[in-house]
């Protein structure tokens, strides 16, 4: 996870931790997704234009409208806390 990070977003990831897991049905799909949550250095990111078009960061109590998948992940964040 660490390598895909970098690789994606030019981060390098200081910790990581599991935070859970979960089946998401979305999309029509069958994905089983692991989420982690990690600490970082810099906020400074690289964007490729090729799997990612955009990066922002926001604050916890002003992000926008997410999609279920996300909302599961942000519980899991939560309850972590």
């Amino acid at each position: 996870m660490k390598r895909e990070i970098k690789e994606e977003l030019g981060i390098d990831l200081e910790t990581t931790r599991l935070l859970g897991s979960f089946v998401s049905t979305a999309e029509y799909k069958k994905d089983e997704v692991f989420a982690f949550a990690g600490g970082l250095s810099k906020k400074e990111v690289y964007v490729d234009n090729f799997e990612i078009d955009e990066v922002k960061w926001f604050q916890l109590d002003k992000l926008p409208s997410l999609g279920p998948v996300t909302m599961k992940v942000l519980d899991l964040y939560y309850r972590a806390q």
